[in-house]
């Protein structure tokens, strides 16, 4: 027996390597699993990129949507929030459903087609709920949600409909004043066509509970409208734990 030849043999066998809980790994595996990573990585970027950019096709559609129907072209504004609605369900945009749900709610209510409108508007509230639900500090899902009862709101007004117009006004300022706590958020993008301004909800309500005769109820709300004009004003009036209390 040549001991030099037992050593040629040794060194030319798989090398492997030894960790303390004795199991073995060859070189071999150890390369499969970087590569398996790797590949996982750029899945995950390159979709990461695919749903990004989705996200905007979806903010592009709806914005065409409502400039179309601002012209009254509701026929050629109905598809392309159809199309928008799909995208944000495929990957699963839930803040962008439902400001969609909310255009789509605004076109039908353009053409008088309130159920429809109604509908709507319920599937965005649904979603904003539950949105709002898991946001630790009130910001943008409480705000979507606010707008979502304001329209609400004023789709009850357009039908006679006082008291459920009061209901969801009201619901409109109490999540708005939730936000006021936290004005950071109102810099946030809003996507979504609203019929009133947020100051212009307040007036509604105000009326409504005075027409009502609900006048101290009517007065807070009178009072908070000063309040939202120092916030237009001033820009980002920080709310305190009173207002948030409605």
């Amino acid at each position: 027996m040549h001991p030099p030849q037992l050593y040629s043999k040794i060194v030319t066998a798989t090398v492997v390597f030894t960790l303390g809980s004795g199991m073995v790994f060859s070189q071999t595996t150890l390369v499969t699993a970087n590569t398996i990573i790797q590949n996982r990585y750029t899945e995950i970027t390159q979709s990461f990129i695919k749903n990004t950019s989705r996200s905007e096709q979806i903010k592009q559609l709806n914005q065409e949507a409502m400039r179309l129907s601002r012209q009254n072209r509701f026929q050629d504004a109905s598809p392309k929030l159809e199309t928008a609605l799909a995208i944000s369900r495929d990957i699963q945009e839930r803040p962008l459903e439902a400001a969609t749900f909310n255009n789509i709610g605004r076109v039908y209510q353009q053409q008088g087609k309130f159920p429809q409108a109604f509908n709507s508007y319920l599937q965005a509230l649904a979603i904003n709920k539950e949105l709002s639900i898991n946001e630790k500090t009130p910001g943008q899902a409480h705000i979507a949600l606010g707008k979502t009862y304001s329209n609400l709101g004023y789709l009850s007004e357009l039908q006679n409909q006082p008291e459920l117009a009061i209901f969801f006004y009201k619901h409109c300022v109490n999540n708005r004043e939730k936000v006021r706590l936290n004005p950071a958020a109102f810099t946030g993008e809003q996507l979504d066509a609203y019929n009133l301004t947020v100051t212009q909800t307040y007036y509604a309500l105000g009326e409504e509970l005075l027409k009502s005769d609900r006048t101290t109820e009517g007065q807070r709300i009178l009072d908070l409208i000063k309040v939202e004009e120092l916030e237009e004003y001033l820009q980002n009036v920080q709310g305190n734990q009173l207002t948030a209390k409605r």
